[in-house]
């Protein structure tokens, strides 16, 4: 019950996203009412701060339940309305109270005209809310549809792809699983790091399967990708020196082979 609530409490209160991010379509403008009412939705759960055990609980839910009457009171804007009823969401699968969160989650979803990076966002939710009941065919439906109805956020998009992948290899489906993940680097090559990530999940499990010299190819082009710097920087970037230094599947493939 506390690491729930200290995980709750750990969430921002984020503002509108603002345009521009990573080449994506943002939502429009907020009215002065929206603010307002965003503001008071997000100071409810402010108020959570400092309290304690059934106390910090209560206030939450007070939070969750106050964004989603901004939601209501917000049915004309629809990009605020994905906003609060996302928060919503947020706070509800946090508390493990799934049917609500889902219920908010799907609100936020409907919105992807209005607000097409809490659509994203989103749709991203209800497929892990399905994946962490194993119901892997819908989480993976729900990650298609963030691909299929909000092609323009990119960064949201590398992700379901890449949690396809992942949920087809639970799913029993690993070839088709390390197919998606690889596809992550061709479609969504400005997110290097997923890219490293997800070529690391699967030289380990071909390394795992004895597919050494496909595992060790695979890991070698990866390298070769990532390791000079991109477009007009003059250096790679850190974080992607750091991920590629990490790479578990390089410590497995400069092991001696076993006697």
């Amino acid at each position: 019950m506390r690491r729930i609530v200290r995980s709750i409490v750990a969430l921002a209160c984020v503002a509108p996203l603002a345009a521009g991010a990573d080449g994506e379509e943002t939502a429009g403008r907020p009215s002065p009412l929206a603010k307002e009412t965003l503001a008071a939705a997000a100071k409810l759960k402010r108020e959570a701060v400092g309290k304690k055990d059934e106390a910090k609980l209560e206030a939450l839910v007070r939070a969750a339940q106050g964004y989603e009457k901004a939601a209501r009171d917000l049915s004309g804007e629809k990009a605020a309305l994905a906003e609060a009823s996302f928060r919503a969401g947020e706070i509800w699968r946090t508390l493990r109270r799934e049917e609500d969160a889902g219920r908010c989650f799907a609100a936020a979803a409907a919105e992807s005209a209005g607000s097409p990076a809490f659509a994203a966002k989103a749709w991203i939710e209800l497929g892990h809310l399905d994946r962490r009941q194993k119901r892997f065919d819908q989480a993976l439906r729900h990650y298609e549809r963030a691909l299929a109805v909000t092609p323009q956020q990119r960064r949201e998009c590398a992700r379901a792809l890449t949690w396809q992948g992942k949920v087809q290899i639970l799913h029993k489906m690993e070839k088709e699983g390390h197919a998606t993940l690889l596809a992550v680097g061709q479609r969504f090559p400005e997110f290097p790091l997923d890219d490293i990530r997800n070529v690391d999940l699967v030289a380990v499990d071909w390394i795992e399967a004895g597919r050494l010299a496909e595992a060790r190819s695979l890991v070698e082009d990866c390298l070769e990708r990532h390791s000079e710097p991109q477009d007009d920087d003059e250096e790679v970037d850190p974080s992607v020196r750091r991920a590629l230094d990490k790479m578990k599947s390089r410590e497995l493939l400069s092991r001696p082979p076993p006697r």
